[in-house]
């Protein structure tokens, strides 16, 4: 009994080898080897062969000279024609494939593109969808990579076109500035200096219009009392060029001045005109009526010539400087000059609180009878913006 057992599986084992012969592909190699298995896929210049104990199999299909299927397969050709049959080789009659559709035909192995089992995608498509797929992936992740660089380095400039947009739609701003300065010993003084401008900026044309006031007194007696008011228009003629109107009155005590009046309309040239730092030239003939309180009456033709600059040196100091010369155009000897300096410090997160130092000059050539030619003013006030 047990060497009947033993005979039925041998011969059980016989026949699982021969039918895994009969139903095994071939590959005839041009070095005269045969290679039997299942043939997985024929793509892209390589065979892959799944053999029963020696698994996965890999040939150059160059070195295929000849091959034989068990069952039909898809078999495409150079041409383009995928024909679906039964591969057959020998050495006598050559590569053929037999075809329910078109018979027995004869083909050279050299001309087959690719073979792969009836009913499945071509492998080179397949391959092609996947790395398609992986391609598309990497693509995708590089231009997320992208926005998010360019929204991290553009943060600021969005941040800057917001504010930009935010000015345009409420164009207009004030600012109020105010100081007080005292003395006390020897002698009694208290000054008060303040200032309020009113701003429309658009992004063709600039409005202002300003007042301000210096008082004090030295020993309980009047020492300064000077008022001073005005509007001035700019309005762009091409991306430098502008054109500018203005008029300015002033009232000073101490220099017999009951009033002053300055029309003026010129032109303007921007020579820096830069985010954080502008410097504007000016000129403009214009007309000058003073009045005194002896009674006296100056009227003359002028021209008013000077620089505006400003300059943002960092996000906590504004430094700006402007310069106006005032030569009277009947008398070369007869000018004023008027200058202010000054840096603001912002003392607040929003900078709507600023701390500003300054020193103004006033220079007139022809003072009146008693009062002298230059009066310098050093100031340190606190200014706060409306938008």
């Amino acid at each position: 009994m047990k060497q009947f057992g033993l005979s039925m599986v041998f011969i059980s084992i016989l026949g699982l080898s021969t039918l895994s012969e009969v139903n095994a592909d071939e590959l005839y190699l041009k070095d005269g080897s045969r290679v039997k298995g299942s043939i997985a896929k024929w793509a892209n210049g390589q065979v892959n062969l799944e053999e029963t104990f020696a698994g996965s199999l890999s040939f150059d299909s160059a070195q295929v000279v000849g091959i034989g299927t068990s069952t039909n397969m898809i078999v495409a050709l150079e041409t383009g024609d995928e024909i679906v049959g039964q591969l057959q080789f020998s050495k006598d009659e050559g590569q053929r494939l037999i075809s329910p559709t078109f018979g027995t035909v004869s083909i050279e192995t050299a001309r087959i593109r690719g073979i792969w089992p009836e009913g499945r995608t071509e492998p080179k498509v397949a391959e092609t969808k996947e790395q398609m797929g992986e391609e598309l992936e990497a693509t995708e992740k590089k231009y997320k990579e992208q926005i998010s660089s360019l929204k991290k380095e553009h943060g600021a400039v969005t941040k800057k076109l917001e504010a930009q947009i935010d000015q345009r739609a409420e164009p207009w701003s004030a600012t109020a500035e105010f100081g007080l300065n005292g003395q006390t010993g020897n002698s009694q003084r208290l000054g008060f200096r303040g200032r309020g401008e009113v701003r429309r900026e658009t992004d063709f044309d600039r409005l202002s219009v300003y007042m301000q006031g210096e008082f004090a007194r030295q020993d309980g007696v009047r020492s300064e009392n000077e008022i001073m008011g005005g509007s001035k228009l700019e309005v762009d003629v091409t991306d430098r060029w502008y054109a500018l109107g203005k008029i300015d009155l002033e009232f000073d005590e101490f220099e017999n001045l009951d009033l002053r009046t300055r029309i003026n309309a010129g032109m303007g040239y921007f020579v820096i005109d830069k985010e954080k730092e502008h410097l504007k030239v000016f000129g403009s003939p214009g007309y000058q009526h003073e009045s005194f309180m002896d009674g006296r009456t100056v009227d003359q033709a002028i021209m008013e010539l000077g620089w505006d600059y400003l300059k943002q040196f960092t996000p906590w100091l504004l430094f700006t400087q402007n310069t106006t010369f005032v030569p009277s155009l009947s008398d070369v000897n007869d000018f004023r000059v008027v200058a202010d300096t000054a840096g603001e410090i912002p003392i607040t997160g929003d900078k709507r609180w600023k701390f500003k130092i300054g020193m103004q000059n006033e220079y007139d050539n022809q003072p009146a009878p008693g009062v002298e030619d230059t009066d310098t003013t050093y100031y340190a006030n606190l200014t706060v913006s409306f938008q």
